[in-house]
């Protein structure tokens, strides 16, 4: 039964800005790159060590971190990371050098792992179930704007205050969100563990953090590459090594058996997927309308700004629909019409307006929505007292694991696929746009074939879900 509180509109506020700020800066610092190379009088490569050290961190840590708050109490841990945000955003303001800009932003990554991790968690735990709905829908939606309005906002102010200002403007907000919680839960008594899979969590964290390497390297490398495929070779054994330390352990960093759940396991499997073809929607595009539409980087940035938005605005029709239809059909709807969306974008061609991409891209932005606020509600409802901070924290790894790999694997594919098409066998940079437009609707129909492979794997756990619930 959940604890309630007296003031979850407090509650849902310090975490709906929490959430908000830790999505912000996936997206943010993408636009101050170029000028950090500048500033600090050095190289690209070096620079990407900025977004690379928050990402690496925070898909490293997110699990542990989600499993952590259902030992020593989510509360407490999530203030910590709340403040560890924080502080570190300052840290990265005050940055005199490139190398303490990274070690800031790793730290900050620290902050956000527990953020995401324990964020939905803690909404399941402590708010009254009648407003649950509300209240992950809410929570969900933040997720979205922070990286819609990352982008636009970081140019403002990098053009008003200067490039520091991206991470000082977390200060205020990191405040707010510590006193709202705080005063939301007060004095709770949680239910807590003995233990910790110290192990098993520093295992899990070289894991992803090898495979996310090996992600990274494709985009420059290539699959090919003696590099990544050791890399991958080597986050295969340290996953099968995991696997194996969790079955043998008294209190494992994840309960295996709860993967039985075919549900909840399709559910997980289904948010990588999804999250993969958000991320390809959104970096395949930009590639097209600048080469082929000739958008300028404005254009551009408004243009992809249009999917989150519709992601956020539909989020809480989704958190409607849930309260009057079954949550896993209406999840299994959203990634249907994300394969449509899919599929209009094999028609894009070079006379196509600002419109007909926009409409396109909002296809696959609203199938997500209709996707991610019941897919969220189920996979937490679902899950038990002592395992939510965990499961939480799978729910934000899967997301983070879908966005990169998608990153790195689609785009290598398409740059193949661009050679491929090529007459000269030009590169991206140099190909002729009608190179890059069958490029693209090739990489959109492989998408497409991977998304009607997530339908059926969502489909799966339903049917399953519902003979299980007509045999009890």
């Amino acid at each position: 039964m959940n604890q309630q509180v007296e003031h979850s509109g407090y509650l849902v506020a310090g975490l709906s800005i929490a959430i908000f700020m830790s999505s912000l800066d996936t997206s943010v610092v993408n636009v101050v790159l170029p000028t950090l190379v500048t500033t600090f009088k050095t190289s690209f490569a070096a620079v990407q060590w900025v977004v690379l050290s928050y990402l690496l961190v925070v898909a490293s840590l997110i699990v542990g971190a989600g499993k952590l708050g259902d030992v020593i109490g989510k509360k407490k841990l999530y203030i910590g990371g709340l403040a560890t945000f924080t502080v570190a955003s300052a840290l990265c303001g005050m940055s005199a050098t490139i190398i303490m800009l990274i070690i800031s932003r790793a730290l900050q990554g620290v902050g956000a792992a527990i953020v995401m991790a324990l964020g939905f968690a803690i909404a399941q735990e402590w708010i009254h179930q009648k407003d649950i709905i509300r209240s992950m829908t809410i929570l969900t939606a933040m997720v979205s704007l922070g990286f819609a309005v990352g982008p636009t906002l970081g140019g403002m102010l990098i053009h008003m205050f200067g490039w520091r200002a991206i991470f000082y403007i977390n200060v205020p907000f990191g405040i707010t969100a510590i006193f709202l919680v705080m005063k939301a839960l007060p004095s709770f008594a949680e239910k807590k563990e003995n233990t910790f899979d110290w192990k098993g969590t520093l295992i899990l964290a070289v894991t992803l953090t090898t495979y996310i390497c090996a992600m990274t390297l494709i985009e420059m490398k290539g699959f090919a590459s003696g590099l990544v495929l050791s890399l991958l070779a080597a986050s295969i054994l340290e996953l099968a090594i995991f696997i194996w330390m969790q079955s043998r352990v008294a209190h494992p960093l994840v309960m295996l058996n709860m993967f039985r759940d075919r549900l909840l396991t399709t559910s997980l499997l289904s948010g990588v997927f999804v999250y993969s073809n958000l991320m390809c929607a959104q970096i395949l595009s930009s590639f097209f309308l600048a080469r082929v539409d000739g958008f300028s980087e404005t254009q551009i940035g408004i243009a992809l700004s249009v999917g989150p938005l519709t992601t956020t605005l539909l989020g809480f029709v989704a958190g409607v629909l849930a309260k009057r239809f079954q949550p896993r059909k209406i999840m299994v709807v959203g990634i249907g019409i994300m394969i449509f969306g899919n599929l209009a974008m094999t028609t894009m061609a070079a006379s196509d307006t600002y419109w007909d991409f926009c409409w396109r891209m909002a296809l696959i932005n609203g199938g997500l929505a209709l996707f991610q606020t019941p897919n969220n509600l189920m996979v937490m409802g679902a899950a038990k007292s002592n395992q939510r901070g965990v499961v939480s924290g799978l729910l934000a790894l899967g997301r983070s694991l879908g966005q990169i790999t998608g990153a790195s694997v689609m785009s290598s594919v398409f740059a193949q696929l661009v050679i491929k098409a090529s007459k000269q066998g030009n590169p991206v940079a140099t190909a002729e746009p009608v190179a890059l437009i069958t490029a693209y609707h090739q990489t959109f129909y492989i998408i497409m074939t991977y998304m009607i492979l997530t339908a059926m794997i969502a489909a799966l756990g339903v049917i399953q879900s519902e003979k299980r619930e007509s045999a009890v």
